[in-house]
């Protein structure tokens, strides 16, 4: 096994791709790394893993029903669960339209913008991480208007195979749009992490700017912690380990 040993996993910006026609699903690390926490689950006992955003490149579903694409994926986190791998799924700034599709067919629980745990005797708070780039005020404009309720009236007439083109476009403007920007401004903001410190957590945990990192905020008259989980891509990604025994961040290379 290359993995750590533990009983809850952090996770985040897998950004599993849809396959081109005919080809095999590009699972990469991360579809490596569920089979190292199946076979764990199977030898020790269920496992915890919390995806702190962005599993896929882009997802919308409706009447119970998502992209088509994803299929092998969903059979990967299915498998998982049949092992004793319980999935807890946040969402990030391109997978924030989960309904059903993923509970009913690989039984994760959805747990939307933040999700709040103990590790190792610290209450540590969960979230995607792109409201703590404060900095970044375009995209928090675009983020309200993107998930307003117009937005999803609108988007649940449309087809899945017109969604498909639309989130496409979307996708590429988005990624010329922040290859413009300069890098302070995409960085998590030390006060809006003193803000979430300061609702009584000892500890955030995020994603989205694809850096693995820890380090302390001061909150107040104290210090809280900050950990960056770094992306995945096809031959690695990283990941929180946490057990009695405390909280690790990790390379997976298998």
């Amino acid at each position: 096994m290359t993995i750590a040993a533990a009983s809850i996993y952090l996770a985040s910006d897998v950004h599993w791709r849809p396959a081109p026609p005919g080809e095999p699903a590009p699972l990469g690390a991360f579809g490596r790394f569920l089979g190292d926490l199946a076979d764990r689950a199977r030898a020790s006992g269920p496992v915890e893993l919390y995806v702190l955003g962005d599993l896929f490149e882009y997802w919308f579903e409706r009447d119970g029903r998502g992209f088509a694409f994803y299929e092998p994926h969903i059979e990967a986190l299915a498998a998982a669960r049949d092992a004793g791998v319980r999935l807890t799924l946040l969402f990030g700034n391109r997978d924030f339209t989960y309904r059903g599709v993923l509970h009913e067919r690989a039984g994760a629980h959805i747990a939307g913008d933040r999700a709040v745990v103990e590790l190792a005797g610290r209450r540590v708070l969960l979230e995607h991480g792109d409201l703590l780039c404060t900095r970044d005020w375009r995209y928090q404009i675009f983020r309200r208007v993107i998930r307003s309720r117009a937005l999803r009236l609108i988007a649940g007439l449309l087809s899945l195979e017109r969604m498909t083109r639309i989130i496409e476009s979307l996708r590429k403007a988005s990624q010329a749009e922040i290859e413009r920007k300069a890098p302070s401004v995409l960085e998590v903001v030390d006060a809006a992490v003193a803000r979430r410190l300061g609702e009584g957590f000892d500890v955030v945990v995020c994603g989205h700017v694809h850096r693995p990192a820890r380090r302390l905020v001061r909150a107040g008259t104290r210090d809280g912690e900050l950990v960056t989980l770094g992306a995945w891509e096809h031959d690695g990604g990283w990941y929180v380990a946490a057990d009695d025994e405390g909280m690790h961040l990790e390379r997976y290379t298998g």
